[in-house]
């Protein structure tokens, strides 16, 4: 090989070999720089940004509900006579809702108020009988009275006879012992037989209310003014007595009428475990979502916690109840709410 092209060869090698230990020395520098960059940045950043607080309210769900809702039910049986009012009809407290055919309370009634008449006409009656009496026999007394003090005077001044004497005073004594007894007589009526017949009176007088209460029970009224949110039954339909317990929706199955006071409205949640329901008292603040209604939010408080729990899930959960702060029309029974009341 020639020596001159020994050296170009040698040449060209070391130029590469400084090329590339440059090369290396440029990442390297570059990569240190990018690193110390990262930290530095980082370390900016997490000095500006706020600090987060941790949620501690508790979630559940749960169902807009009338904060008063009343099932409604015939005290007595019988056979319905008139439906007075619709389903969303707005009625007025002691309004008229329905009637229970009553033909056979009415009737009753009729004859208890006839008793009670006839039992005080009768009381006045053996009154009347027994002062007439006492009426009639006051003038033979009188004459008979008068006759013996006239024939009394006679006899001692000898005008009359013993015998004369002995007669008229026979009379007067007869008509003494007359109108005694009849006296005697009324007054017994006025206390023994009286008691009696006031008695007879005070029994009809009970049967006369009794029949009284049955008719109104014949009439179901509302208890306070609001809206039928459900009839469950028709004209002609025979009523039983049955249960008015409401379910958690504010239903019940087994009413005849159901009125709900749609002027405000809670939230009711099934949700909260017995360790959640610990941790919620009466009165703590909540604000309420819901689903159909979206951008709109309500605050609230707990009005009540139900004392006994249910097991549902597989959990035991106790009923709180919400009562909403102010209204809004969009609002509808049953609508689903999330709720975040605060904790402790």
């Amino acid at each position: 090989m020639e020596p001159t092209k020994v050296k170009s060869e040698k040449s060209i090698r070391n130029k590469m070999l400084k090329w590339g230990i440059a090369l290396v020395a440029v990442v390297i520098f570059v990569s240190n720089g990018y690193s110390f960059w990262q930290q530095h940045q980082g370390s900016e950043n997490t000095s500006t940004l706020p600090s987060v607080t941790a949620d501690t309210r508790i979630l559940a769900e749960g169902v807009v509900a009338p904060t008063k809702i009343s099932a409604l039910n015939f005290a007595i049986p019988g056979l319905v006579s008139e439906i007075l009012v619709a389903e969303g009809e707005e009625v007025q407290a002691g309004q008229t809702l329905a009637r229970l055919d009553s033909q056979d309370v009415q009737a009753r009634y009729e004859q208890a108020v006839a008793t009670l008449a006839k039992s005080r006409a009768s009381k006045n009656q053996q009154l009347v009988l027994k002062q007439a009496e006492l009426a009639r026999l006051q003038p033979g007394y009188e004459v008979s009275k008068a006759d013996y003090e006239r024939v009394k005077k006679l006899y001692e001044s000898g005008a009359n006879t013993k015998q004369e004497l002995d007669q008229s005073e026979s009379r007067y004594l007869q008509a003494s012992a007359e109108l005694q007894g009849a006296n005697d007589s009324l007054r017994l009526l006025e206390t023994v037989a009286t008691s009696t017949a006031e008695a007879e009176v005070a029994e009809a007088q009970a049967n006369v209310k009794y029949y009284e209460h049955q008719l109104a029970q014949t009439e179901l009224r509302a208890p306070f003014a609001g809206i039928i949110s459900f009839i469950n039954f028709n004209v002609g339909e025979y009523i039983t007595i049955g249960s008015t317990n409401l379910t958690e929706s504010g239903i019940s199955p087994n009413s005849s009428v159901q009125l709900a006071d749609l002027s405000k409205w809670c939230v009711k949640t099934d949700d909260l475990t017995e360790l959640n329901a610990n941790n919620v008292k009466p009165g703590a603040q909540a604000t309420v979502k819901f689903d159909a209604i979206p951008g709109l939010e309500m605050t609230g408080k707990i009005l009540s916690i139900r004392p006994f729990g249910e097991k549902r899930r597989g959990d035991m959960t106790y009923t709180v109840t919400i009562e909403l702060d102010g209204k809004d029309d969009r609002l509808r029974w049953n609508m689903r709410a999330l709720v975040a009341i605060e904790n402790g």
